[in-house]
């Protein structure tokens, strides 16, 4: 077993002390020394035959430096997994010392993950909004999918509003003239869905035939009159299916009371969560407000990092990094100290996550996947993604005792009379592969 001293030094980071007995010492060199010993020619003794002894006292400080390189990481994975430290960074090693028939010394400066002593958290208090999914709700989500399985069909007449028209558009100056660099074409808009051209173009294209070009004055952003030239290229007419059991047929259920159900069903299941998430959000507003310490810097900069990387990921579009880190960085330090909280909050009250729990979805996957459960168990522990399974559900449990030991009131939520804005949205298909921010419906 290691010899381990922490020490603190500006707060942030902490100086880890590492000592290893002799008897692991010796072991370690001897163990370089017979490996040096296999690859040297000596003169006289044969290859590999020259005594241990001499190849230590010879070779005593390529044996060290090579003990240093390779050992001493081992060493400091061994310290902090004895103590339970959990880095935030990478450690900086310095101090080492080996003389003969002495421990083994080095000492760790690295930023370490915070052990939070929380308080007041067993007597918050809360409000849980009850939201009740209304029928307008479940017209709009079948509204959105009669357009998306919509019809449509190229026409030779005038334009109107719910036409879907592919056009050109070249920006001029007042006078007329097309400004270079400003040119969109074959642009495909749909007259009275609410584009981003504003309302003013539909009236003005409204009535214009195929093969038409129109001058068409809006409003910029900086309320300056913005001028555009627009060719009307191609007139398409949306035809919506009608709204019965065909219709639901072709989601998968079997008739359209049946689906108003379900869609009805999977809302009131996403505004569900959506009471859970605010009533939790006000439990952290007043645990942070009740435990004022520091978000480690390391924390917040590496979450900010995987919110960049993620941006990256998701989006090939060039974005300013600099400007989102910022934008993100409240929410990062809101994140970071919510999680120290509720593991504070999990050590004091001794709640545990048991293998079980973590491998049960990891066997489901498996099977989905048709993967081994093993293979895929291992990988997962190697790359992090259990440790990650592992923390989240540690903190849902420290929030459900919590919320078990608050005093929490429900209070039925008018969503025709409040300003809450409430997500009802779900998948565009119900085949669709889940999405966070939807609604799955299952029959």
């Amino acid at each position: 077993m290691l010899k381990v001293r922490i020490d603190g030094m500006d707060g942030v980071r902490s100086r880890i002390q590492v000592e290893a007995p002799v008897e692991r010492v010796e072991e370690e060199i001897n163990a370089v020394a017979r490996s040096y010993r296999k690859k040297l020619q000596i003169p006289g003794f044969r290859k590999g035959k020259a005594p241990l002894g001499l190849i230590k006292a010879r070779f005593r400080e390529a044996l060290q430096n090579e003990l240093f390189s390779e050992w001493v990481p081992k060493l400091y994975q061994e310290a902090i997994d004895q103590e339970g430290f959990v880095p935030v960074a990478q450690a900086e090693i310095e101090d080492l010392e080996c003389q003969p028939g002495d421990p083994f010394h080095f000492t760790a400066l690295v930023e370490l993950k915070p052990n939070i002593e929380v308080t007041g958290y067993d007597d918050l208090q809360a409000t849980r909004p009850v939201y009740k999914v209304r029928e307008e709700q479940v017209d709009q989500w079948l509204a959105r999918q009669q357009d998306r399985h919509a019809q449509i069909e190229l026409v030779h007449r005038a334009a109107r509003e719910g036409d879907v028209i592919l056009v050109d558009l070249q920006r001029t100056d007042p006078g007329g003239i097309p400004i270079v660099g400003e040119r969109m074409a074959d642009q495909q808009i749909e007259l009275g869905s609410g584009h981003s051209f504003g309302e003013a173009f539909d009236q003005q294209i409204v009535g214009a035939g195929e093969g038409e070009e129109r001058r068409v004055e809006l409003t910029g952003p900086d309320q300056k009159p913005v001028f555009f030239s627009v060719k009307v290229k191609e007139i398409h007419e949306k035809t919506l299916p009608e709204l019965d059991d065909d219709f639901a047929k072709d989601l998968g259920f079997d008739t359209l009371p049946e689906l108003r159900e379900k869609v009805g069903a999977g809302i009131q299941a996403r505004m569900d969560e959506a009471s859970e998430e605010e009533m939790h959000s006000e439990l952290v507003n007043q645990l942070i407000a009740n435990n004022r310490f520091d978000a480690p810097q390391t924390m917040v900069e590496n979450y900010l990092k995987s919110i960049v990387e993620e941006v990256k990921r998701r989006s090939s579009e060039d974005f300013n990094e600099k400007a989102l880190r910022e934008q993100e960085r409240g929410s990062a330090i809101r994140h970071i100290k919510t999680h120290l909280i509720l593991q504070g909050i999990a050590r004091a009250e001794h709640i545990s996550v048991p293998d079980e729990e973590i491998e049960d979805p990891i066997r489901k996957a498996a099977e989905r996947s048709k993967t081994d459960f093993e293979a895929l168990r291992d990988a997962m522990k190697e790359d992090g993604r259990w440790e990650r399974m592992h923390s989240d559900l540690l903190e849902k449990k420290a929030m459900d005792f919590i919320v078990d030991h608050a005093d929490i009131k429900e209070v039925v939520v008018d969503l025709e009379k409040s300003d809450l804005v409430v997500p009802a949205s779900v998948a565009d298909d119900l085949k669709a592969e889940r999405e966070a921010e939807e609604i799955v419906l299952t029959e």
